[in-house]
């Protein structure tokens, strides 16, 4: 913003902070140069001059400083802003940098499998394309998210589903995930399977699919992944619990929710992620007035679990 804009805004906000100082000192001045005119003296007409002339002078200096104030709070805001914005640019560039690289190198190693004509690394090249851009697409649309979160501008579609119809859809879609990791998914539900809740179903497979994803992709091989969904007062409580292939500290689950984190022991392993998928899905149960959580239970096991409420 430049200084000109700057010394406009404080003039313009000072001077509607005077006119409203001065419109509630009003009865005030009224009542003093009431008094000191029925005094009848020769200095009475100074003495209001001075009054006025002080009152008007503290107020448009009173003005001046609140301005100040108000436009020095603006741009830090503005700065905060900035620094938000510049900082999610650098993470998504460096975020999309890996798999654009991956998508590059396969097509390069694609190309010298057509030429010797190796069908098989064609075959497996190819393999390898759709996986890498099946990752960049999630990214995308991880981003593309968290975007439409910072601005506000995610929709909430409400209409009658039933959730327990589309718990088991989206675990028949990821099951063949589960086997690749050799993990079981259990699931127990509601005894109701006529169960309807009024909320937005997209919103809600989203969130699940986060934590069933984070589930699959971070549990010890041979385990069995739980899902339950039960009824408590007027919410409905989804969990998904998981044995985690490493321990996760207390510490650690207090910072899961946060935008990009990822834990040292995932970075290490290098592990295949984000650090949005639990960013999305609390911003995305807060939308609808619910509540998340994660904690740890026996045996490294993990537990997530949030809520709707069956009024939504």
């Amino acid at each position: 913003m430049k200084q000109t804009e700057i010394d406009k805004k404080i003039n313009k906000i000072a001077a509607k902070t005077w006119l409203i100082m001065l419109a509630a000192s009003l009865p005030v001045i009224v009542v003093i140069v009431g008094y000191i005119w029925k005094t009848e003296s020769p200095e009475s007409i100074l003495n209001i001059v001075i009054i006025l002339l002080f009152v008007f002078g503290i107020g448009l200096i009173a003005a001046k400083l609140s301005a100040y104030s108000i436009i020095n709070r603006n741009l830090n805001d503005i700065a905060k802003l900035d620094k938000a914005k510049t900082d999610f640019v650098a993470i998504a560039a460096h975020q999309l940098k890996s798999p654009v690289a991956s998508i590059r190198w396969r097509l390069e190693d694609f190309a010298l499998a057509i030429e010797e004509k190796d069908w098989k690394e064609v075959a497996s090249r190819l393999s390898d394309l759709d996986k890498s851009s099946e990752r960049l697409s999630r990214l995308t649309s991880d981003l593309l998210n968290v975007t439409k979160i910072d601005t506000d501008q995610i929709e909430y579609r409400k209409a009658e589903f039933n959730p327990q119809t589309t718990i088991n859809n989206l675990i028949g879609d990821m099951e063949p995930l589960a086997k690749r990791a050799k993990l079981e998914i259990k699931v127990s539900l509601l005894d109701n399977p006529k169960f309807k809740l009024f909320a937005d179903e997209n919103l809600f497979k989203n969130v699940l699919q986060n934590l069933l994803t984070n589930a699959i992709k971070y549990s010890k091989a041979h385990t069995t992944i739980e899902i339950a969904a039960m009824a408590k007062g007027n919410s409905l409580v989804i969990s998904v619990s998981n044995i985690s292939e490493t321990p996760i500290t207390d510490e650690t689950l207090k910072s899961l929710f946060q935008k990009f984190y990822r834990s040292e022991d995932v970075k290490k392993k290098e592990i295949d992620g984000s650090g949005l998928g639990l960013f999305i899905a609390k911003s995305f149960v807060e939308k609808w007035g619910g509540n998340i959580s994660a904690y740890n239970k026996a045996n490294d096991e993990v537990c997530f679990e949030f809520n709707i409420p069956i009024s939504t």
